[in-house]
């Protein structure tokens, strides 16, 4: 995928590593370890250096200070087995990484699943800290872990500033990312720029899409790839085959010539149904991946 100063900085997307717990059922989000750490590998092995918080917050206003070919791990909802599971692993190859916390669960349970995947325990206070101290970014994913097309501006900016409000007195750093949930960040992405830049936040995520090119024009509509168990890291990263940025609707940027979206590429949101979610994510026929109880 040529670049402007060839440099790539691919964001992952990943959300629960392990088995499903003891009475629940397999879904796309569930990644086996043995799958994660193959995928790990991959990085490792083909030049993708894994950056920090940091590097990555400096690397967005001065893409020369990348490698030329960065990736974030990021990690959303916060679930315990981030600590249990994928924790140690990352531990084993020395990768930081970012886990997006929506605040209002620290200490609870994934109820905002809507019964589609197995509910699952959310890291608590201590989780979180045991993670920081390991090399994990603990950002903001929002307070409730509702659709920002369902708010209104006032609601939005209440999400932005209530969870890292929460977050900063929590843990006692200041909290300068955002991911939206479900990759939802609204009817009025411009609006909420302007809320996020005043919050101080200096990024924030979408879901899908692949490796971002240089010079960016919306360090706040960042797209992340969608990391499921049949992931093809070679294919979405070297070829261009990903599960592209919603294109229905109100998608009005335009793809490079491969059909990679930009940064700044205006998209509807994923569904809201979970289990929807998973089916546009998957390749082919997702009901094979997709088993019930």
């Amino acid at each position: 995928m040529p670049t402007l100063d060839g440099h790539k900085l691919a964001i992952l997307s990943f959300h629960k590593i392990g088995e499903p717990p003891p009475g629940g059922w397999t879904t796309w989000f569930y990644i086996p370890e043995e799958t994660f750490i193959r995928q790990l590998t991959y990085l490792e092995a083909n030049g993708w250096q894994v950056i920090d918080q940091s590097r990555f917050l400096k690397g967005l206003e001065d893409p020369e200070s990348l490698p030329r070919r960065s990736s974030l791990l990021t990690f959303d909802d916060g679930y315990r087995s981030m600590r249990t599971v994928a924790l140690p692993l990352l531990k084993r190859f020395a990768f930081p990484s970012i886990l997006f916390v929506p605040t209002n669960y620290i200490g609870g349970r994934d109820t905002f699943g809507s019964g589609r995947n197995p509910s699952e325990p959310i890291c608590d206070w201590d989780d979180l800290k045991v993670l920081e101290s390991e090399g994990v970014s603990i950002q903001s994913h929002g307070a409730s872990h509702r659709h920002f097309s369902e708010m209104n501006l006032e609601e939005q900016k209440a999400e932005l500033l209530h969870s890292q409000a929460a977050l900063e007195d929590g843990l006692g750093h200041p909290v300068e990312i955002f991911a939206f949930p479900y990759g939802d960040d609204g009817a009025n992405p411009e609006a909420l720029r302007k809320e996020l830049e005043q919050a101080g936040y200096r990024a924030a995520c979408l879901y899908r899409g692949g490796p971002i090119s240089f010079p960016l024009t919306n360090p706040f509509r960042l797209p992340r790839l969608a990391m499921g168990p049949d992931t093809d890291l070679e294919a979405a990263l070297e070829r261009g085959e990903f599960i592209p940025l919603p294109s229905s609707l109100s998608c009005t940027s335009t793809a490079d010539t491969h059909g990679v979206p930009s940064a700044s590429v205006n998209c509807s949101p994923v569904p809201k149904d979970s289990e929807t979610v998973a089916r546009a994510l998957e390749p082919g026929d997702p009901t094979a991946r997709l088993t019930q109880p």
